[in-house]
């Protein structure tokens, strides 16, 4: 039973590694093995373009519904023409892939919207997001934008590495011909769009409606934040090197604040673009219609930042170059004949896309069938050793005869041992599954909660793309991903469709430590979650840590923290005594780097000529006590020159600050803190305000930030609760409707945690089933066995009875006969004793004589 026993420990590791892996982040589904592509592509030019893109030295050519990825190194693809002086992009040898081998779910989003745009071309672009502040930098995003009503564009994007969709729609009633053109640079996305209306009262150039073409940066995470006015114009006096590149027109592009004076050329050459790429510096807007390509620097997109801060006149042009797009995009090198498809492969890619739709219903039902196959196989196997096992018994048993109906014990006992081996992988297997920690539970709708606002808050924190709201004695958690609860334009935190959690289900030692107090005085409790960050330190380093502040009624806190992994209380190794009456304690967090810091207001100065007035005014940042060292790290000083500004400069100082007046009040009430995006927030539930700045504070000494504030109400709001504080202004040139974000996460998740939990018992069930059924086999085994053993015992007392029965009656046929004989001889005795005499008298004749002498012995002897 010990091979049974392998077999299922191997096939259940096997199904709980294959779920493990659907758990993960997908980050590497764009860098497929090329061998799982069925389908070599010598030719690009023979598949449709809608999209162009370059990560990781990877090249992608999108297809409505599939794409060819050219894999590594990029070099190989970038052919350096010194007739034409100018980069060609080589399209051959790729591997084409189909959207259900990159992800399953594309079919049902991607392919279905790029087919129903029908007003336009779609448009795809791969990037990798490259914002350092932003919680998904680093993240690999698709993006896609169709159009199939007049008035309106469709906006998909894809984060690869947390799966999760957003769709927006995008409404312009104003311009039903509306043209999208997407352009990236070095991670950051792009919209270029006609969407411009000057104002009703301004008539003075009102041809150019419709016709002025704006940057703006991504809209779902800038939302409709406009950059400048994309212009185009003609100049002899242009002094850029296009004498040399045989380019007979002189013309110029820029980005400017103010709407184009040349709209009519920029409209000319931007109405057709429906295709971009970036490749080595330069910037290439493809029109398929007209077959040109635009070509320009890519320092065009970079000069977004440069433009808030130069003069209105001071704009910097860029020459821009026209090509045609058989001279841009070939197959060979020495061949650039060939050109973008017109319909030749149409009518296949068409048809390929919806035999992928039906191939991925097909792959969803194979996988079906490949579990209930390796399930049937594993029932199959144990019942098939079963089987032999009890054969090879039997034989055994003929053979032997005597068999001992003890002799399964040991195999039981060593088949339950493995069992129990079993189901304990299975347990650590699916508790592996639910994230391996107690802050992130499975999410049910058990407790859940519409608007995080009707709940207090004493503490908010970020780990790991959860969100977390401290209420006494319970918290709420807001599943990812983050970057859909927080509006990075207007900075709001959106607390809404959370799901509540007491202590006591997080664990029960946090009810008893901490709820308990609370209940025994009158404290007010803050908590910091936080994930810490400490390389080399392999006892705490990857710890998910609660930190506890407490003040209690008088003027003490106490500050202590709860290990998840260890599940243990710490607390600071010495404790600290405030010489403030008035002490103040912050806790502050920094989740990119897993560091906790406390501020605080105890500093006094042991020399006598220092301002003696800004003892306990002066705030100290300093290292946590519990699990860092505790080390000064410098005085938040506030300068403003108005109180009733909001806004001011902070900054991190070695020295007391000289502006402890204004930096007072304003940290005085400071309760709360949480960093997110590059921003470090202070919140005070008692003014009812944040302060935040550039969380880069924390590192740099002496460096000033710029600090505001806001009301709270315009900081966490609920988009769900109508009137329940100010709602995000929506009031944009272009009216962005959220028509959905799906949670593809959520419900993936949720769904292979389902197929798991019904997995792990289905397994189960079947492991019962067998024990019941083996012990079953053992009974009857048992049972047969004392029959046998009783039968052959029968069957050989009956033998022995026969054996006895003849023996006793051959022995009583004996005794009979003896008897008789013994009856018999006196009367023989008798009768031969009477005859002689009788013989004797009568003198007979000597021969009878002797015949009665001589029969006489034999008499005797009888």
């Amino acid at each position: 039973m010990k091979k049974i026993a392998n077999i299922s420990m191997f096939i259940i590791l096997l199904l709980s590694i294959t779920i493990q892996e659907s758990f993960a982040d997908s980050k590497s589904i764009w860098f497929a093995d090329i061998a799982n592509s069925k389908i070599h592509v010598d030719c690009g030019l023979d598949y449709d373009i809608f999209g162009l893109s370059i990560i990781d030295d990877y090249l992608y050519q999108f297809e409505k519904c599939s794409v060819i990825i050219y894999p590594p190194p990029l070099q190989k693809y970038l052919i350096h023409n010194d007739d034409i002086q100018w980069q060609q992009l080589l399209l051959a040898n790729g591997y084409r892939f189909g959207f259900d081998q990159i992800r399953l779910s594309f079919n049902d989003t991607f392919c279905e919207w790029a087919d129903q745009s029908s007003l336009m071309e779609p448009m795809y672009s791969l990037i990798r997001l490259k914002y350092p502040g932003l919680h998904y930098n680093n993240h690999i995003l698709l993006y896609l934008i169709s159009k199939y009503q007049k008035n309106s564009i469709e906006y998909y994007v894809h984060d690869s590495n947390i799966n999760t969709n957003i769709h927006l729609t995008r409404n312009h009633h104003r311009n039903p011909n509306i043209h999208y053109i997407m352009v990236n640079n070095d991670g950051h996305a792009f919209i270029i769009h006609n969407d411009y209306h000057m104002n009703d009262d301004d008539q003075s150039n009102d041809d150019s409606q419709g016709s002025q073409y704006q940057l703006m940066n991504d809209p779902s995470i800038w939302k409709d934040k406009t950059i400048g006015f994309l212009c185009i114009g003609e100049s002899k006096n242009l002094k850029q090197r296009n004498d040399n590149n045989g380019d007979d027109n002189d013309l110029w592009i820029c980005l400017q604040r103010n709407p184009c004076e040349t709209w009519r050329e920029t409209r000319t050459l931007l109405e057709s673009i429906n295709l971009s790429f970036s490749m080595s510096g330069k910037l290439y807007l493809i029109s398929k219609q007209k077959k040109q390509v635009l070509i320009t620097d890519l320092k065009l997109l970079s000069s977004v930042v440069e433009l808030v801060n130069k003069p209105e006149n001071d704009t910097e042009h860029f020459s821009l170059i026209i090509r045609s797009l058989t001279d841009f995009i070939v197959c060979k090198e020495s061949d650039s004949t060939k050109f973008l498809n017109n319909g030749n492969k149409t009518a296949a890619t068409t048809t390929s896309k919806t035999t992928i739709i039906k191939k991925s219903n097909v792959i969803r039902i194979s996988n079906i069938i490949v579990i209930l196959v390796l399930v049937s196989f594993f029932i199959w196997m144990i019942v098939h050793v079963i089987c032999k096992r009890k054969k090879t018994k039997n034989q055994q048993q003929i053979k032997n005869k005597d068999v001992s109906a003890t002799t399964t014990t040991p195999t039981t006992n060593d088949t339950a041992t493995n069992i129990i081996v079993i189901i304990i992988l299975l347990l650590f297997q699916s508790s592996s599954l639910t994230l391996g920690s107690i802050w992130f539970p499975v999410i049910t709708y058990h407790g859940h909660i519409y608007c995080g606002l009707d709940y207090g808050i004493n503490g908010i924190s970020i780990v790991d793309d959860y969100l977390y709201q401290f209420v006494n004695c319970s918290v709420i958690i807001y599943p990812p991903p983050i970057i859909r609860r927080f509006n990075i334009y207007n900075r709001q935190f959106m607390l809404d469709n959370g799901y509540q959690y007491e202590f006591e289900k997080i664990h029960p030692d946090l009810k008893r430590s901490v709820c308990t107090m609370q209940l025994l005085s009158s404290s007010t409790t803050t908590y910091s979650l936080t994930r810490l960050r400490r390389p080399g330190v392999n006892h705490i380093d990857g710890h998910i840590v609660l930190f506890i502040l407490t003040k209690n009624g008088g003027h003490s806190y106490d500050y202590y923290a709860h290990d998840s992994q260890t599940n243990m209380l710490v607390r600071p190794k010495k404790r600290r005594e405030y010489r403030n009456p008035n002490i103040h304690l912050i806790m502050i967090n920094n989740h990119n780097d897993g560091k906790q810091f406390l501020i605080h207001n105890d500093y006094h100065s042991i020399n006598d000529d220092d301002d003696h007035e800004s003892q306990g005014h002066q705030y100290q940042m300093i290292m946590d006590t519990i699990f860092f060292d505790g080390n000064p790290l410098g005085f938040l000083c506030i300068k403003s020159n108005d109180m009733n500004d909001n806004s001011g400069m902070i900054n991190l100082q070695q020295n007391p600050c000289k502006t402890w007046r204004q930096t007072g009040p304003l940290l005085r009430t400071i309760d709360q803190s949480i960093t997110y995006s590059g921003q470090l927030y202070l919140i005070s539930k008692q003014k009812q305000q944040v302060l935040f700045f550039d969380q880069e504070l924390l590192k740099n000494i002496s460096k000033e930030f710029p600090l505001s504030i806001k009301s709270l109400s315009d900081f966490i709001i609920c988009k769900f609760r109508p009137n329940s504080n100010k709602q995000p202004d929506e009031t944009m040139n272009a009216t962005t409707i959220l028509t959905e974000i799906e949670t593809e996460t959520e419900t993936t998740t949720n769904k292979w945690r389902i197929s798991t939990i019904i997995m792990i018992v289905f397994v189960f069930i079947v492991l019962c089933l067998w024990i019941v059924y083996h012990m079953m086999i053992v009974r009857r085994r048992r049972r047969r066995n004392k029959k046998r053993t009783n039968s052959k015992i029968a069957e050989n007392s009956k033998k022995s009875i026969s054996i006895t029965d003849k023996n006793s009656e051959n022995i009583m046929n004996k005794a009979i006969a003896n008897k008789i004989i013994v009856q018999l001889t006196p009367m023989m005795k008798k009768y031969f004793t009477t005859t002689t005499s009788i013989t004797t008298r009568s003198d007979s004749s000597s021969s009878n004589t002797t015949t009665l002498n001589k029969t006489s012995p034999i008499i005797k002897k009888r």
